[in-house]
């Protein structure tokens, strides 16, 4: 074809299942605002897709009414991208529990692993408590989730009379991809009643995405040692999870606090 000259440019804007116009200016522009898709005409008649209006972050409120769930968010504001775009590629972080500010899941970071345009609805993996009408979301490309993935939990673990000299979960990290992990377990309660003797902390990774094998093991002798167990993993994938095993038995339950903090990498 003939080089054409771009003069005065047109714009249009429409939907998707509008007939373009036609005898335009050559260079005008027309955005599909269903399927977030710029068009540009290089002859004023025929159309060409110019670019799509996707970016890294996407910000929006869950809908009105919408039904409490731990993996079904439906969120008008997102809608109309198209079936599956943030399939896996696209994680979701609530960063405002409206109805209850810093309580879980505020903070939290899901992977998607299902997107319906239409509605604008997600399913992600579960978070720890039901996202709620009127929330606030980030949803983030993994490209740019290290920035954001950061999850930090602080819980109790309570080591029992029953539990004599056995070795007991104290929590499990469910992952399927690549990530970073630390954590710091808080002895105080068996040090302040002089019980437990040697404790073992062991964490565990499943190596083969099936097998649990330890990958840390730290001995911590109550009345001796004055530096509590932590363990920092830089780089791990799949489930990990931490133990812990009195040498000698408790009299009474004892309350183990302790944090972990892991950060996505993929």
């Amino acid at each position: 074809m003939a080089v054409l000259k771009e003069a005065t440019i047109a714009r249009w804007i429409g939907l998707s299942t509008d007939t373009k116009p036609t005898g335009v200016p050559v260079g005008a522009t027309f955005y599909e605002y269903d399927t977030k898709l710029w068009y540009k005409t290089y002859d004023g008649t025929n159309w060409a897709v110019l670019a799509l209006d996707y970016g890294l972050v996407f910000h929006g409120t869950c809908n009105s009414g919408m039904t409490a769930s731990k993996v079904t968010v439906a969120c008008a504001d997102l809608a109309g991208y198209g079936n599956d775009l943030y399939n896996t590629q696209y994680s979701m972080q609530v960063i405002k529990n409206a109805n209850s500010i810093g309580a879980a899941p505020d903070g939290e970071v899901r992977k998607i692993t299902d997107y319906a345009s239409t509605s604008g609805t997600f399913t992600v993996d579960a978070f720890s408590a039901n996202v709620e009408e009127s929330d606030e979301i980030l949803v983030m490309h993994k490209s740019i989730m290290f920035i954001f993935a950061e999850a930090d939990t602080g819980v109790t673990h309570d080591v029992t009379v029953a539990n004599g000299t056995a070795e007991i979960q104290m929590f499990e990290i469910a992952k399927t991809t690549r990530y970073a992990a630390s954590a710091y377990i808080d002895l105080n309660a068996l040090v302040a009643a002089g019980e437990g003797g040697i404790v073992t902390i062991r964490f565990y990774n499943k190596i083969d995405e099936v097998t649990y094998r330890i990958v840390a093991q730290i001995l911590f002798t109550v009345g001796t040692s004055v530096i509590h167990p932590s363990v920092e993993i830089q780089r791990i994938n799949h489930n990990c999870k931490a133990t812990i095993q009195c040498g000698t038995a408790v009299t009474v339950t004892r309350t183990i606090n302790y944090r972990y903090i892991t950060q996505d990498l993929e």
